[in-house]
């Protein structure tokens, strides 16, 4: 079960994408509700779903991309341009629409939360991706895209790490605890230096993503050589033990991963059922575009009900405006995929496959 670039997209993994970026939107829209909204409800600690999509990049550029390491064909500079094709555009188009509001709203007199965020010495930073990098940087304008800063570092570090995890010189039983130290590593690690669990991390958020990442890479390992395999019923009773493992993080880790092998296994096993549906596959293809611009939506969606000076401390307004909000960014979300992130990443795909002579793939990832 190698991976290449001609094998079948994972389907449900794909819907589970979406499921993950909607928990993430209702976690910061949560904050515009007059209630205790994350005490009262685990589903609203959304900030979790950001573990499981570091675990699952791990997992499906292994897939993608192992059998290409194995077979020696793989090739740094189209990996590089393929990852970059499918994170730049959105970003840039969210982080240069966050500055627009930032600029907009100074100069038309509109009181926006959170304004320390747009802090211009951040911009550059930002815009190269490096935002979660240093400690001397941080997340600014665009605040979502601290994860993605931390994704760019892990796609330069995966083809050394996927060598090593996917080497047959240790089984994928072995790596399992190999990784279980190396959590404990950087748990310790980021308790001493930044006083908090390395899965709380958003500045310096790449020391967050690198155990998880790694973990990806390695049940990968396990399920191509059907030593992880998990039934397939389990996959129900797991989201909800996620939903209400969401406030102890390092609960919530081998939860997930469960959950992405169980999605893995419904494609090989062909019983992937709602997952497999074309409605939910299309909403996880853009699902990233979800991530990327929920928070630009939320800002300037929120701004606009201050200046109509909507009374958002009465309850059933707060929800009413909720549930709007929520669809709103679905509905840009598919629009941003639609008109920028596909086809701007077909676009320079296809320039780097005719450049670069390098093989294309057929899985988004």
């Amino acid at each position: 079960m190698a991976g290449d670039g001609r094998i079948a997209d994972l389907k449900s993994l794909t819907s589970f994408r979406f499921f993950a970026a909607l928990w993430v939107v209702l976690f910061h829209f949560g904050d515009q509700l007059p209630l205790d909204y994350l005490a009262m409800n685990p589903i609203l600690h959304g900030q979790r779903a950001v573990d499981f999509f570091f675990i699952l990049s791990g997992f499906i550029l292994a897939h993608v991309y192992g059998g290409q390491l194995a077979s020696g064909r793989f090739v740094l500079r189209s990996f590089l341009v393929k990852r970059l094709a499918r994170l730049y555009p959105v970003h840039v188009l969210a982080l240069f629409g966050s500055l627009a509001f930032f600029i907009g709203a100074h100069l038309l007199g509109v009181q926006i939360n959170n304004a320390a965020k747009y802090d211009l010495r951040q911009f550059v930073p930002n815009l190269l991706l490096i935002s979660t990098w240093f400690p001397f940087v941080r997340p600014a304008f665009n605040l979502p895209a601290w994860s993605i800063s931390a994704e760019f570092a892990a796609y330069l570090l995966f083809p050394f790490i996927a060598r090593a995890v996917l080497s047959p010189r240790f089984g994928a039983r072995t790596w399992v605890a190999i990784s279980i130290v190396l959590f404990a590593v950087f748990e310790l690690f980021s308790k001493a230096v930044f006083g908090h669990s390395v899965l709380r991390l958003i500045e310096m958020g790449v020391f967050r993503i690198m155990p998880l990442f790694v973990l990806g890479i390695v049940l990968w390992k396990g399920w191509s050589a059907r030593v992880f395999v998990p039934p397939l019923w389990l996959l129900l009773p797991l989201m909800v033990v996620a939903l209400v493992l969401a406030p102890y993080p390092m609960l919530d880790v081998p939860v997930f991963a469960l959950i992405v092998l169980i999605g893995a296994e419904q494609t090989v096993a062909g019983k992937e059922g709602a997952f497999g549906s074309g409605r939910l596959v299309f909403l996880g293809e853009a699902s990233y575009s979800l991530y990327m611009t929920h928070g630009l939506v939320q800002t300037v969606y929120y701004a606009v009900l201050g200046k109509l000076h909507v009374p958002l401390t009465q309850l059933p307004v707060a929800l009413a405006a909720f549930a709007i909000g929520l669809v709103l960014c679905v509905l840009v979300s598919i629009l941003t995929y639609l008109l920028v992130e596909a086809p701007c990443r077909n676009l320079i795909t296809r320039w780097a496959h005719t450049r670069l002579r390098a093989p294309e793939s057929t899985v988004v990832i």
